[in-house]
């Protein structure tokens, strides 16, 4: 594992979705058949397998809640709504959630979505990706084809709400589902074709039990370079792009008749992580230093536009686990050489570079070639610790790559 690999600084990017629609009085988009009724998405990672029990961090993901159902979905105040679920209760004094299903619900090889299929993708997907969540489950029963029972190991009032991100995919039969070339969900689209990592395409589901989708077709593209997204939103190409820059937000601005944008704090943050193993990172007092020796209130006002916060922690400041009492570690070169000579570092004869038994302090950073902005933060983060006497080397790799 290289050198860098580094936790820092965390800082959450702008997000904001674009939908693009013509309006007199702006450039001209490129034109389509008036028939066509087809939105197209552009997402900046590849497209690996479909399957939401393998898949953390892809292109795929974005096609998920498309492709497949949830048992029930938070509307805009946050309390949730039936979607495959048809209703559901709690026995507060056996910890115990009973579930009941539509009836109507049908997966798109057209067997129903049952019990069993929801047991299954509970077991699964929360034992893969949340183990925390998994472990807070007693037993799951299967009280009938359409009811499910879930008892827990203690009280949880609003265990479903942890719980309703669950993609329900159909339980295993004779043969493996081919999740590249031929998934299967119960959601308002089904898969018509893939181009390889490149593109998805997805047709509304007619037997859909809350009704057809209004529109015939949902194309997904992985478009590496966000700058090229932009383009294709202006030029028409494209319909939806995420993480608009700063830069490109304020210009776009000018065309805001043209088009919807979703501005949001979204719920991830970016961060440097340390590789703890190599002996060069191992003393907190030189993570500490790092920290003291970037100046992450500069990244989100003159790189992010302000469009960011500076975070502590996983937790993000809109959570409701985030803890207000926690600050970040302030902005102070100063601070951040004393600790580094207080575990053994000491500027080389001429002054420029940090030295600790004759080895200079030097790492690499990776970042993502497809974000132009975490780029330009990687290159700040650079001069910072070059000021310090840190010599920093980037590099630049795929998402796909980073995300292994």
């Amino acid at each position: 594992m290289p050198k860098s690999l580094i936790s820092v600084v965390i800082a959450v990017f702008l997000g904001a979705s674009i939908l693009s629609c013509k309006e007199p009085g702006v450039p001209t988009a490129t034109e389509r058949p008036s028939s066509e009724n087809t939105l197209h998405y552009d997402v900046n990672a590849p497209f690996t397998s479909l399957n939401p029990i393998q898949v953390y961090a892809s292109g795929s993901t974005n096609i998920f809640p498309l492709l497949y159902d949830y048992l029930f979905v938070p509307n805009a105040q946050g309390k949730l709504e039936p979607v495959l679920a048809r209703k559901w209760s709690y026995d507060e004094k056996n910890f115990t959630w009973t579930i009941s299903l539509q009836e109507e619900a049908l997966f798109h090889d057209k067997a129903p979505v049952t019990a069993a299929d929801v047991k299954y993708s509970l077991k699964e997907q929360l034992k893969e990706k949340h183990f925390a969540i998994y472990g807070l489950i007693d037993h799951i029963s299967l009280l009938s084809r359409e009811a499910i029972s879930i008892r827990l190991k203690k009280n949880d009032s609003r265990f479903p709400e942890k719980i309703w991100t669950t993609d329900i995919v159909p339980r295993p039969g004779g043969g493996e589902t081919d999740y590249y070339n031929h998934p299967v969900g119960s959601g308002p689209f089904r898969f018509e074709y893939r181009k390889g990592e490149k593109e998805v395409g997805l047709v509304a589901n007619a037997d859909y039990f809350q009704g057809r989708p209004t529109v015939d077709r949902v194309v997904f593209h992985f478009v590496p370079d966000k700058e090229k997204t932009w383009t294709r939103l202006l030029s028409g190409e494209t319909d939806l792009g995420q993480e608009i820059s700063p830069k490109n937000y304020e210009i776009i601005k000018q065309y805001e008749k043209r088009f919807y944008f979703d501005l949001y704090t979204l719920r991830c943050y970016s961060i440097l992580l340390y590789n703890t193993a190599d002996s060069l990172f191992s003393d907190i007092r030189v993570r500490q230093a790092l920290a003291h020796a970037i100046d992450r209130e500069y990244i989100v006002e003159k790189i992010l536009g302000g469009f960011g916060v500076v975070a502590v922690g996983p937790m993000g400041v809109n959570s409701p686990f985030h803890n207000p009492e926690v600050k970040p570690l302030p902005y102070d070169p100063k601070r951040g050489l004393k600790l580094l000579e207080a575990a053994g570092w000491s500027y080389d004869k001429r002054g420029h570079q940090l030295v600790k038994n004759g080895e200079p302090f030097a790492f690499t950073l990776l970042v993502f070639e497809e974000s132009q902005v975490q780029k330009q933060v990687a290159r700040y983060i650079r001069l910072c610790l070059n000021d310090l006497g840190i010599k920093v080397g980037l590099r630049v790799l795929p998402g796909a790559f980073l995300n292994q």
